[in-house]
């Protein structure tokens, strides 16, 4: 054995001192059998690639690293070379990806599939944490919730039907969103699930029992629209306060949309002391961005004007779609809450 391997070893170095040598000779016998046997050498070739897939790959990847390592000018000067030919002709890109899709259909549905997964997986997780930390519920603590409200929110009784924009386009709806928690902010204590309008409507009357109460007043009052006044003085302090704080397209915008002057506006806001219909806080209280400046609240099936109301409450009556329904359900939920909440502090009590 150590003779073959002695003998081979000999018979190595005798080739290698031949080509070294001989290297025109050798070059040009290559060149010969090469060309006369160009389907049996890319025969084998192929063959051997089969064979050896993940190892001709991992070998053309570290080969392919190294040259561009080495040779840095030779690949920018190629890619701009790439970068002009396809900005004349953008459809050589398109018949590339293509091509490249055709041949790799099942291993790109594959990844994306895996990808997809992926995502769900992380999505579930990153739920079920926020559930527990913002809340302290746990993924079946919501289902159980979720299944004895029927799948619909505890308000208006209707499924979600607000859609998440997420993922790498945030301009495309990809799935519809849960159900949201509604919790106490004052406690932290869960109240039920609701839909994303609901919630934002909750929130947007602070979880005041008396404020929707009087938003409930306020539309049964104007709901059939509200007197304008004419000729009403207001002083040259507020005047200047207001129009100061506002866009300088407002007067007209007021009038295209809502049919009413300047002078209407500031007539209304005198009869109501400067402050939201609903609310009644000085809109000086509120940080908005036309801090002192009420909106113009209408009905948006008719179009006329029902007063003037700060961004929270008009936001909130938008998100309950003007519906008295809605915030007579609304009252009925929070004080549904209230009453729980006072028979549990009753028992601690006694306790």
């Amino acid at each position: 054995m150590d003779d073959k391997e002695e003998k081979l070893k000999k018979r190595r170095e005798i080739q290698k001192r031949y080509r070294d040598n001989n290297k025109e000779k050798v070059r040009a016998s290559n060149k010969k059998y090469r060309d006369n046997n160009k389907e049996k050498i890319n025969a084998s070739a192929r063959e051997y690639r089969r064979k050896n897939i993940e190892k001709v790959r991992s070998y053309n990847y570290q080969y392919v690293k190294q040259w561009k390592l080495l040779n840095p000018d030779k690949v920018k000067a190629s890619r701009m070379r790439e970068k002009e030919a396809i900005s004349k002709t953008p459809e050589i890109l398109k018949q590339r990806k293509q091509d490249y899709y055709k041949r790799h259909r099942e291993e790109i549905l594959l990844k994306q599939k895996l990808a997809n997964a992926g995502n769900e997986r992380r999505s579930l997780n990153s739920r079920k944490q926020r559930l527990k930390i913002e809340f302290g519920l746990s993924l079946s603590d919501y289902e159980d919730l979720h299944e004895s409200q029927n799948g619909v929110c505890a308000i208006c009784s209707q499924p979600e039907t607000a859609m998440y924009y997420g993922g790498k386009s945030k301009l495309v709806a990809s799935r519809v969103k849960q159900l949201a928690v509604d919790h106490d902010h004052a406690t932290g204590a869960v109240r039920g699930l609701l839909c994303y309008r609901c919630n934002r409507a909750v929130g947007l009357f602070r979880d005041d029992i008396q404020l929707v109460m009087r938003a409930l007043e306020y539309l049964s009052r104007t709901s059939g629209g509200v007197l304008i006044p004419d000729g009403v003085k207001v002083s040259q302090e507020t005047r200047n306060r207001i129009l100061r704080n506002v866009g300088e397209n407002w007067a007209y915008n007021i009038k295209k949309k809502y049919n009413i002057t300047v002078d209407q506006y500031l007539g209304l806001y005198q009869l109501q002391n400067s402050g939201c219909g609903i609310c009644n806080v000085p809109t000086s209280n509120h940080k908005n961005k036309s801090e002192g400046v009420l909106v113009v609240d209408h009905n948006h099936s008719s179009g006329t004007v029902r007063g003037l109301l700060c961004r929270l409450c008009n936001l909130g009556l938008a998100f309950f779609d003007d519906e008295i329904l809605k915030l007579e359900k609304c009252l009925e939920y929070l004080r549904r809450y209230r009453k729980q909440q006072n028979e549990v502090e009753d028992r601690a009590e006694s306790l």
